[in-house]
């Protein structure tokens, strides 16, 4: 299948990024040494592009949370799991799940420094 490669979907991603795939090889001529490059400072600097955080941004994402219904769909997802009954399909859900509240942590952890240190600044 055309634009699809060994490694995933990085094609998609890129097109999507709207920069060449070189750039998402590492081949980009940003420096990096003073960039946060784990995945809480690119989706740090896609929420706020235009430099740091604002209180109000950071206020936004601590109150970010999933649904009851999320909530109890992982909840099945994991008793699944742990019981052995879990299909390829429901294993990659819970992977999704997981990334996505991993990630949420991250961000909500940088939110709340960000709180913080306004606070200690008024």
């Amino acid at each position: 299948m055309k634009g699809v490669n060994p490694i995933g979907q990085r094609d998609a991603i890129s097109h999507f990024l709207l920069v060449p795939i070189t750039s998402c090889t590492g081949l980009s001529s940003m420096n990096n040494a003073t960039r946060d490059t784990t995945e809480a400072g690119i989706w740090e600097r896609l929420i706020h592009p235009h430099g740091k955080m604002t209180s109000a941004v950071a206020r936004h994402i601590v109150r970010l949370g999933f649904t009851d219904e999320e909530r109890t769909r992982m909840h099945e997802l994991v008793e699944k799991n742990q019981s052995g009954s879990m299909s390829p399909e429901e294993a990659s859900e819970l992977d999704n799940y997981c990334h996505v509240g991993s990630m949420l942590s991250m961000l909500q952890s940088r939110a709340r420094q960000v709180i913080k240190l306004r606070r200690r600044v008024s």
